[in-house]
């Protein structure tokens, strides 16, 4: 059993971010702070659990961020990171613990995708796309111990095969796993269809067809399906519209 910890400007994300972790059954405490609040004694616990991982609200200012970030690890060593980003996930705080980053505005079955990943041993980088070049901006991990990244490519005939075995591992077809992959790693409806180049109404009807085939309820449900085979969703490739 583990502690979670999470830090956040907003009182709503900050309960939203509780409830969350607190359906996590392998964390067993889950602790929230304000920023304005951060000193050692307030961050101390009487449980002496170990956190295993901490989820940091980036704000507006990179600088501040960087400083609040190292200052945390400082007083509650949590062992990964999960960074929660507005807007595009370039940029904001860095550390060698960081093993993923999502957006703020990712749906709560995502936002819990992204930290099983993590605490299951994976990382969570997601792309973000260029819609008037119909590239991707990758943000992956280089130089960080271990982590991973969702690259988008718009040719590779390798990277298509190993898609192409992940999506016949799942018995789905290529184009449902790259709406998969996409989903889980924080992408809305609209930026998916978009990434892909098709409409929202083809994502949906592709999810749709892809949880029958998986016979589960959800995203959040095949995602743990996907890793629950072995099948890491980080190591995909989607290939992007030329």
């Amino acid at each position: 059993m583990y502690a979670a910890a999470l830090i956040d400007h907003h009182p709503l994300l900050r309960l939203g971010l509780t409830r969350i972790l607190s359906g996590i059954p392998s964390i067993r405490e889950v602790r929230s702070y304000e920023p304005a609040q951060i000193d050692a004694e307030r961050m101390r616990s009487t449980s002496g659990m170990p956190v295993e991982i901490l989820l940091f609200g980036q704000s507006a200012d990179a600088q501040y961020d960087q400083v609040l970030l190292e200052r945390m690890v400082e007083l509650i060593e949590p062992r990964q990171i999960l960074v929660l980003s507005d807007g595009l996930m370039g940029g904001g705080p860095v550390h060698e613990r960081i093993c993923g980053r999502v957006r703020k505005s990712a749906s709560a079955e995502v936002i819990e995708a992204a930290v099983r990943l993590i605490m299951a041993g994976g990382s969570c980088f997601p792309v973000d796309v260029n819609p008037q070049r119909g590239t991707s901006a990758t943000q992956s991990a280089a130089g960080e111990p271990g982590a991973m990244a969702v690259w988008a490519v718009t040719d590779s005939d390798g990277a298509s095969e190993i898609m192409s075995a992940s999506a016949r591992d799942l018995r789905i077809t290529p184009r449902q796993f790259e709406i998969l992959v996409l989903r889980a790693q924080g992408l809305s409806l609209k930026e998916t269809a978009r990434t892909l180049g098709i409409s929202e109404a083809t994502v949906k009807a592709h999810a749709s067809a892809m949880f029958r085939r998986l016979n589960v309820s959800n995203q959040l449900e095949a995602v743990k399906l996907a890793m629950d085979q072995g099948i890491r969703l980080t190591d995909a490739v989607v290939h992007l519209p030329r």
